[in-house]
């Protein structure tokens, strides 16, 4: 029997997604921030895609949120109510959600493929550990500003593991 799984999974993720909605639809998103200026435009007047979002990039999509849903459960477990969870925030035309806040901290997670992963934790030979790109570390930043917090914490989970490298977590702290 012939069956086309990619086909009978990617209606599967067309019949389950949902447009994103953002808690203030007028505002550029802290996630954006550094992104082009006309993308950001085309968003806030409305402008509708000109290319469809693709089975890939929702698959991808879901596995990070699973990944999200793992280490902000973990950190439910370990300090339970002392943390709170995608806490949403605006500021003069900025907006934002925060995954993780406690008393006195941000954290913003990052669900990353293994390439990247090593990039910034490691580097290479010949290439110091380049950290995490600017756009997470702006976002925690802004959070941690904007919610009155004295630290920023950025975590990066790899989604790519195997057997000589286990899923691997890093974090980098901003005071």
């Amino acid at each position: 029997m012939n069956i086309d799984l990619e086909g009978i999974v990617g209606r599967y993720y067309e019949s389950i997604t949902e447009p994103f909605e953002p808690t203030h639809p007028g505002a550029v998103w802290a996630s954006e921030v550094r992104n082009c200026a006309r993308m950001i435009g085309f968003r806030l007047a409305d402008v509708p895609r000109t290319e469809p979002f693709q089975f890939h990039s929702t698959f991808t999509f879901r596995m990070g949120n699973l990944i999200h849903l793992d280490v902000q459960k973990a950190l439910e477990l370990e300090y339970g109510d002392d943390v709170r969870f995608e806490v949403d925030w605006e500021t003069g035309g900025i907006s934002g959600r925060a995954d993780v806040v406690t008393a006195d901290e941000v954290m913003e997670i990052k669900s990353i493929n293994a390439f990247s992963f090593k990039a910034a934790v490691y580097g290479s030979k010949h290439v110091p550990p380049a950290g995490p790109k600017p756009e997470p570390k702006l976002q925690a930043l802004l959070s941690a500003f904007v919610l009155k917090k004295h630290r920023a914490r950025v975590i990066f989970v790899t989604k790519g593991a195997t057997l000589r490298e286990p899923i691997t977590i890093a974090d980098w702290t901003y005071d």
